[in-house]
């Protein structure tokens, strides 16, 4: 019993100096801070995106309230609510016009977006 404790750990020590200690490799420092960079880019980029899809609902959301708000205070009927969009979309003087300048804010204010966006990467370091 004894011998084969002896045994075991003599085939361990030997297998211990037979591996090989090899040193790390002179850019290994960069290369971890390369992945560190990328990483921390990447979180950067998630937490935009979700700055963005927020700001969405809760514009939504409050834009939801005003109507309703509004709605609740003038105790106006669903169908006055419904009939100015129908005349609208029937290429009425009165709405077309504010749904041309509501696109138009929103084609805007993406681009920039887009451009802030592609200015601030371009000038970040």
């Amino acid at each position: 019993m004894e011998e084969s404790k002896v045994t075991k750990d003599n085939v361990l020590k030997q297998a211990l100096q037979r591996r090989q200690t090899t040193d790390l490799p002179s850019n290994f420092t960069y290369r971890m801070m390369q992945q560190v960079y990328v990483e921390d880019a990447r979180k950067r980029k998630r937490a935009t995106r979700l700055n963005y899809i927020m700001m969405a609902m809760v514009t939504a959301f409050m834009s939801i309230l005003a109507v309703l708000s509004f709605v609740l205070y003038a105790d106006i009927s669903l169908k006055q609510i419904i009939q100015p969009f129908q005349e609208a979309f029937q290429l009425s003087t009165g709405w077309g016009f504010y749904i041309y300048i509501f696109l138009l804010v929103g084609v805007l204010l993406f681009v920039d977006s887009a451009v802030r966006r592609w200015y601030y990467k371009k000038h970040a370091k």
